[in-house]
């Protein structure tokens, strides 16, 4: 998939290839070669490649700049990631608005995308990592959980034995 910049946006004409893959076992190494390919046979500036959350990488960030390349991890049926695809695109184009800005020789206009560039790459930080503990939390929330209705139920068993110790000390 090619987008390009329209007639009415900051480096119109310039291009964006969004590589989509849902292929088991894809490393980043692997992804970072394709898009490299991928932006030279059409004449990219920009690359975007979208793992599938089925089959990215493990551990890897949910969205990576690597350079003038945006590695996203995205689900097709849900909505839960679609906040990064949306934010791998916004970086694509502001990646290309920063490049027309220097070419133009407006370096506030190109400092002022990098800020917000390295603003959102942050807040994607902060996501993944609220998220990584969100998923621990859980995790622990399950464990505790579990532990509860062993718990309770020991308690059942225990006041049943001693209700019982009580009744066989009444006949005695």
């Amino acid at each position: 998939l090619v987008l390009t910049m329209g007639s009415d946006a900051v480096g119109a004409g310039r291009k964006i290839v969004v590589e989509i893959k849902n292929e088991k076992n894809k490393r980043y190494e692997a992804a970072v070669e394709e898009l490299i390919i991928a932006k030279r046979n059409r004449k990219a500036d920009i690359g975007v490649f979208v793992f599938s959350k089925q089959t990215a990488p493990d551990g890897m960030s949910n969205l990576i700049r690597n350079g003038k390349d945006i590695f996203v991890i995205w689900d097709n049926e849900s909505n839960e990631n679609d906040g990064y695809l949306e934010a791998a695109l916004s970086l694509a184009k502001a990646l290309i608005s920063q490049d027309q800005s220097h070419e133009n020789n407006n370096y506030d206009a190109a400092n002022t995308l990098e800020t917000a560039v390295q603003s959102l790459e942050q807040a994607v930080d902060n996501l993944d990592k609220i998220s990584d503990s969100n998923r621990t939390i859980e995790n622990q929330v399950t464990k505790i959980n579990t532990f509860v209705g062993k718990a309770k139920k020991q308690v059942s068993l225990q006041t049943s034995a001693l209700n019982g110790l009580i009744v066989s000390f009444k006949n005695m």
